[in-house]
């Protein structure tokens, strides 16, 4: 059995967390017979023990002195040691003291190629989740997101067309497109092919979005899901023709399905060019629509989204 320390990322955000299982992934399946423990300063970790990727969670505490923290690794003995934080210094220098663990993580200057036995560059222009793989060598790989393969799940759809519609944003309103956008955008949909099924998957924020859903004179072609599980949207994602997502957590499940995907950004309070590359999948299947230069996410019209939606599925006939 080997004994392996991860330390998380110190992000709560669900997306962060989705961010991290397929390295988790194919870290359980390269040692299957490990014995994992997550180090993090956020509860929310706990959902990987949940999942069944580690056997205990250690909770630490931001900065400074941590004796507890190093106690607890004195107690666990790591074998091997990943570091998915790339920028705390206090966590290189604990990492340090276990001279004779093999130890994983990102380069931050000369001190961390001294401290790790493989060091890979931090690069925000790769997708977080293959940044983290490729602390596994497994970056770009065929098989990088094959844990959300695996969920088959059995809808109760009736249409032959689903098309799955994201509004979250824990992060702002400014991450928001809008649910009057996807409400119009709904209702041009159901007008060009009737014989659809509009999915909403939501928060546990977003009361009002739910309401306004359960309002709209087209709500018996809607079906709303607050906060399902990852098989759920992974199953929903695999059957959907698009989806279309603001920049929340679940569409980082939708992306990695590898399904068509179009996401919207806007410039309040972000640089969306930069953030694109960071926190979205590039593959041939998926298409990001920034507002104008300067311009709030929800300038962006239901029109410009349904023409790319018209532009993916180009083979299906529109009135």
């Amino acid at each position: 059995m080997v004994n392996i320390a991860i330390f998380a990322p110190n992000k709560s955000f669900y997306g962060h967390l989705i961010l991290q299982i397929p390295f988790l992934h194919h870290l359980k399946l390269k040692h299957p017979e490990s014995k994992i423990t997550i180090y993090s300063t956020v509860s929310q970790v706990s959902l990987f023990k949940n999942l069944g990727f580690c056997d205990e969670i250690f909770i630490y505490k931001k900065g400074g002195a941590n004796f507890g923290l190093v106690t607890q690794m004195l107690r666990q003995k790591p074998a091997v040691i990943y570091n998915l934080r790339p920028y705390s210094a206090y966590i290189q220098l604990i990492i340090g003291l276990f001279y004779k663990a093999y130890k994983v993580g990102f380069s931050s200057g000369l001190g961390s190629k001294l401290i790790y036995n493989k060091v890979r560059d931090y690069n925000s222009t790769i997708y977080k989740s293959c940044l983290y793989l490729s602390l596994l060598d497994k970056q770009f790989a065929e098989d990088s997101f094959a844990y959300f393969d695996q969920f088959k799940e059995t809808l109760p759809f009736k249409e032959t067309n689903i098309f799955t519609f994201m509004p979250g944003g824990g992060e702002g309103e400014h991450k928001k497109w809008g649910i009057h956008n996807f409400l119009s955008l709904s209702a041009s949909i159901l007008k060009d092919i009737p014989d659809s099924r509009i999915v909403f998957i939501l928060g546990p924020m977003e009361k009002e979005e739910a309401q306004l859903i359960k309002e709209s004179n087209l709500v018996d072609k809607f079906t709303v899901y607050i906060s399902p599980e990852i098989s759920t949207i992974a199953s929903i994602t695999k059957n959907s023709v698009v989806v279309v997502a603001n920049d929340c957590g679940p569409s980082h499940i939708a992306q990695m399905m590898d399904c068509n995907y179009i996401g919207v950004w806007g410039w309040e309070k972000q640089r969306p060019i930069i953030r694109i590359a960071e926190w979205s999948y590039t593959s041939e299947k998926s298409l990001q629509i920034v507002a104008k230069y300067g311009m709030s996410i929800k300038t962006i019209s239901s029109k410009r989204v349904l023409r790319s939606i018209k532009s993916i599925l180009s083979e299906r006939t529109f009135e």
